[in-house]
């Protein structure tokens, strides 16, 4: 072989060695990103069930200071008008929460990204990627 076909084949392996490193650092990137994308949502899914639960705690709290002034009647929140707490718009856009008379809570409450049920006869409290219209008690 020649000097010349040497150096070409050298260049070539050079050159297609560099070409596997770019695309293996491509696919590491994409995975890198796919698995912080995932941990992200799965964060913001977190802090909405947070928020649904201290949700929650404020209901059961006004529960209890209707029940020590006589007794309480079933009442109906309704986000973003009639708030009971601090929430913000960028924490809760909108829903409604039942309140009935023994105490039991149901409520239906989103934002922009997630969904939060709580039915009437569960103390557990189901969080979904937020649907338009579809976050709602059944």
């Amino acid at each position: 072989m020649d000097y010349e076909t040497q150096m070409a084949n050298e260049a070539k392996k050079k050159k297609n060695s560099q070409l596997v490193g770019l695309i293996f650092v491509l696919i590491l990137l994409g995975g890198v990103g796919y698995f912080y994308y995932n941990y992200q949502q799965g964060n913001g899914m977190k802090k909405f069930e947070k928020t649904a639960n201290s949700l929650l705690d404020s209901v059961n709290e006004l529960y209890k200071s209707d029940k020590m002034l006589g007794e309480p009647e079933d009442v109906t929140y309704q986000f973003p008008d009639n708030s009971i707490s601090d929430f913000n718009e960028r924490t809760l856009k909108g829903g409604i929460i039942h309140r009935y008379q023994n105490g039991s809570v149901e409520f239906a409450i989103y934002n922009s990204d997630w969904c939060a049920i709580k039915t009437r006869l569960s103390n557990k409290i189901e969080v979904t990627e937020y649907k338009n219209g579809e976050c709602v008690i059944q």
